[in-house]
C-alpha cells in the first residue's frame, strides 16, 4: 500500500517544565519518515526555559507547529486545548520528556488506512533519563491479537494484559470530537485510561501494530513521582469509568472494575505513597478507612496472573498477605533507589 502522506496528523504535546528534555522530544517528531504532520505545543504555565527551547527547535525545523501559551492548568486542560486546536484528521498525543521511534507515524496512519480504523496502537517501552531501557512492552505485556472489539480491548487494558498508552496509539481526530472525548480537568493521575477506555467503547474495535512505537521516560521528578493524596485521581478516574460503563448498559464491564480493578488501583495508589515517601502513620491511617480497607481485603484474594506485569501486581498481593508494613518500605526502599539510578 502506498503511504498515505495525504493525511495530516496532529501532533499535540503539553509541556511543563521539560527544557530538559523537549529538545529530544521535538527532534524524534521531526525525524518522522512520515512527513505531513503539523505539531500543537501547549505550554502549561512553564517556570523554566521550555518554551524557548522549542521555539528553537520549531524555527529551524519545515513542519508546520502552533505555540500556545497558557496559565498552569494541568496536562489534561493542555491536551483539550491542543485537541481543540487540531487540524489533522489523525491526532497523536505525546509528553514533552517521550521519544517517538523513527517510524511510529508511518507504521500507525498506515495501519488506520488499511483497517480504517477509528484507533490504533503500538508498544511502548520505558526508559530512563540516560536512554537505559526499564521495560520493554514485551517483557510487561501479552497482546495475542490484531483487532479487537471494545469490549475484550477495555478488559484486558484495565487488568493490565496489554497498555494502551496516549503516547503509543493514533486516533482520528472528528471521532474523538463527535463523542466528546476529552481528558478530565483537574485530574492529575488516570486521566490517560480514563481517556483510552473512552475511546475504545465509541470506536467499537482497536487495531494493534507489533512495533515499538514511542520511548516514554520515566523521571524522578515528574508529577507521579510525589508523594500526594492526588494519587487518589486514578481511583476517582475508574470509579468514572464504572459510571460510564454502566449507564451504557455494560454491566460485565462494570463488574470487572468493582471486584478487580477499583481494589487494584486502591492498592496501587497506596503503593505509589509508600514508594514515594508518604509518612508511615499517615499511610495506615489511610489503610484503616473503611472503604480503602473493603478494597485492600479484595485485592488480597488470590488471582493467576498471566504476564509480568500482572505477576508484579501479584508479587505486592503476597507482600501485603504476609504484612503491610513489610509492603510499605519494600515499596519505599525501591523508590529510593530508583531515584538514583534515573
Amino acid at each position: 500500500m502506498e503511504l498515505p502522506n495525504n493525511h495530516l496528523v496532529s501532533i499535540v504535546i503539553p509541556a511543563y517544565n521539560v527544557e530538559k528534555y523537549i529538545l529530544q522530544t521535538l527532534e524524534s517528531v521531526l525525524n518522522q519518515t512520515y512527513r505531513n504532520f503539523e505539531i500543537i505545543l501547549v505550554n502549561d504555565g512553564s517556570t523554566d526555559n521550555t518554551e524557548e527551547v522549542a521555539r528553537k527547535v520549531l524555527k529551524s525545523g519545515d513542519i508546520p507547529y502552533r505555540i500556545v501559551s497558557q496559565p498552569n492548568r494541568g496536562v489534561s486542560v493542555a491536551r483539550n486545548v491542543g485537541i481543540a486546536l487540531a487540524q489533522g484528521k489523525y491526532l497523536k498525543l505525546l509528553d514533552g520528556d517521550d521519544l517517538l521511534e523513527k517510524r511510529a507515524i508511518e507504521l500507525l496512519i498506515t495501519a488506520c488506512e488499511e483497517e480504517n480504523a477509528l484507533i490504533t496502537f503500538g508498544k511502548q517501552d520505558v526508559i530512563t533519563t540516560f536512554g537505559r531501557k526499564l521495560y520493554r512492552y514485551d517483557d510487561m505485556y501479552e497482546v495475542d491479537w490484531k483487532v479487537a472489539d471494545y469490549r475484550r480491548a477495555v478488559t484486558e487494558f484495565l487488568l493490565g494484559k496489554i497498555h494502551i498508552g496516549c503516547n503509543s496509539a493514533l486516533l482520528q481526530t472528528n471521532f474523538l470530537r463527535e463523542n466528546n472525548v476529552y481528558f478530565k480537568p483537574g485530574a492529575r493521575f488516570g486521566e490517560d485510561n480514563e481517556f483510552i477506555a473512552k475511546a475504545l467503547y465509541f470506536a467499537k474495535k482497536v487495531f494493534f501494530v507489533d512495533s515499538v512505537i514511542c520511548n516514554a521516560v520515566s523521571r524522578g521528578d515528574s508529577v507521579t513521582k510525589t508523594s500526594t493524596l492526588a494519587i487518589f485521581h486514578n481511583v476517582a478516574s475508574v470509579k468514572r469509568l464504572q459510571a460510564f460503563f454502566k449507564s451504557r448498559g455494560e454491566e460485565e464491564i462494570a463488574r470487572v472494575i468493582e471486584n478487580e480493578v477499583l481494589p487494584f488501583m486502591y492498592v496501587w495508589s497506596l503503593g505509589g505513597l509508600a514508594y514515594n515517601g508518604y509518612p508511615y502513620k499517615k499511610w495506615r491511617e489511610l489503610l484503616s478507612r473503611q472503604e480503602i480497607k473493603s478494597k485492600f481485603d479484595m485485592f488480597l484474594k488470590d488471582f493467576k496472573p498471566k504476564t509480568k506485569f500482572q505477576r508484579r501486581i501479584d508479587l505486592v498481593r503476597r507482600f501485603c498477605k504476609i504484612s503491610p508494613f513489610i509492603s510499605y518500605f519494600l515499596l519505599r526502599a525501591v523508590g529510593l533507589v530508583d531515584r538514583i539510578i534515573r
